[in-house]
């Protein structure tokens, strides 16, 4: 019987060529390891076992030197670099299992994913959170705690990206659970460090589905309208003048009592 993750493996074997293959590593299942860098998966593990010394400054040096001009570098030599936390060679390994179309290690995607978040590649975000997004992948919650960290650390530090992804996952409740309050309260701090247009018009649209309105949310409404209405973007500041029109400015009684 093959292993459940056998096209990793093989994929494995063909791709670990050059330095890194020559005596360095081997793949092995899981049961058979001792000591071994575990790649974390849904069910059964894959495991790359260190079988010689560590990888030295120079080897990954080397290997980034190649990756950087796009030279070629194995699947086992990017694995090495991303697992110092090189945010790049994370991208790069996490496109390559992406690539393979092999749904049941796409977990092992959203880690590498994550930690080329982590490290502040901004890219990484949106193909992360379509990964997230996926009820068929199973993360463990060990694994989602560190997921959601490199999010979180995005986000407040004011990256839009981070900040629509995030909250568009605690809505739906995939994968960190629901947690339609914290998603608001991320938009309303992020907006209070970067005033943006957008990100204002998407509270206000947010706030205006929880009908029927108060007056305090009708006034906080018509708050982040205003300041769409300063956006760059025509489309923002047409959407922004509409709705405005639809919540005007309550009208204040001059009863004396």
């Amino acid at each position: 019987m093959k292993p459940p993750f056998a096209p990793l493996i093989v994929a494995l074997g063909v791709l670990a060529t050059g330095p890194a293959a020559a005596g360095m590593l081997s793949v092995k299942p899981a049961a058979a390891t001792g000591g071994a860098a575990v790649i974390p998966q849904a069910q059964a593990p894959l495991v790359l076992q260190i079988t010689s010394r560590i990888p030295t400054n120079a080897l990954l040096k080397s290997i980034r030197r190649r990756m950087v001009r796009k030279q070629r570098v194995s699947f086992a030599e990017l694995r090495l670099l991303a697992d110092t936390g090189d945010g790049l060679a994370a991208y790069r390994l996490a496109q390559r299992i992406v690539a393979m179309e092999k749904p049941d290690i796409l977990v092992d995607a959203a880690h590498y994913f994550s930690i080329a978040v982590y490290n502040g590649r901004a890219y990484a975000i949106r193909p992360l959170v379509t990964i997230l997004a996926d009820p068929g992948v199973s993360i463990s919650e060990k694994r989602l705690e560190h997921i959601e960290r490199a999010l979180r650390r995005q986000a407040d530090s004011g990256e839009l990206r981070a900040v629509e992804g995030l909250a568009h996952l605690y809505k739906t409740g995939v994968p960190f659970g629901r947690k339609p309050e914290e998603a608001q309260a991320l938009l309303k701090s992020v907006l209070e460090k970067k005033f943006d247009g957008e990100l204002a018009l998407r509270l206000a649209v947010n706030i205006a589905r929880n009908t029927p309105l108060a007056p305090a949310e009708i006034a906080e409404i018509r708050k982040y309208l205003l300041i769409a209405k300063t956006s760059e973007r025509p489309g923002t500041r047409a959407a922004a003048q509409t709705l405005l029109q639809t919540y005007p400015e309550p009208e204040v009684s001059n009863d004396a009592g």
